[in-house]
């Protein structure tokens, strides 16, 4: 039974040490603390008239971003998108998932592009396809934010641009 304990206590201990060392790798990262800077607040935006909002928080590991947005709050159908950055540390870069509605799931990493985020992600429930996506803080409280279909890994054409400003 002393050696199971220990054994437990080691493997514990060596799970703790890696995620300090994600942790911390993750806090070095220029694109995690962009990405960071979307914590707190409501996050607004228009898509085609329907009215858009987002929030974000750390998630319980203290590294995570968690965000949830609904499309179109006041209409029949509201649509509701859950999204998570995280660190992937064997790419050693900020990871994106995102699921939209309960059938389309996207995956991806993201990167800094001079100033911008650009997150590169492809489709893992739901029709194949795959995406870049730019965001540009314009200031603490305003973002633009611009879909691109992925041409072999460069900005193909133009899907959607729309500006995020936040409320505190």
């Amino acid at each position: 039974m002393r050696k199971f304990l220990c054994l437990i206590v080691v493997a514990v201990s060596t799970v703790a040490g890696a995620q300090v060392s994600t942790a911390a790798d993750a806090q070095k990262d220029p694109t995690y603390n962009q990405l960071k800077r979307l914590v707190g607040g409501v996050w607004h935006a228009k898509l085609e008239k329907v009215d858009v909002e987002s929030t974000w928080k750390l998630g319980a590991d203290g590294i995570s971003l968690i965000g949830e947005t609904l499309i179109g709050k006041d209409t029949k159908t509201p649509f509701t998108l859950m999204a998570r950055f995280g660190w992937d540390p064997v790419a050693k870069q900020v990871y994106y998932l995102d699921a939209h509605g309960h059938d389309t799931v996207y995956f991806g990493h993201a990167a800094m592009e001079d100033k911008d985020v650009m997150i590169a992600f492809k489709t893992l429930v739901g029709s194949p396809s795959s995406f870049l996506f730019r965001s540009a803080f314009l200031t603490d409280d305003s973002y633009e934010a611009t879909l691109y279909a992925d041409d072999n890994g460069k900005r193909g054409k133009q899907i959607e641009q729309f500006v995020w400003v936040r409320t505190k």
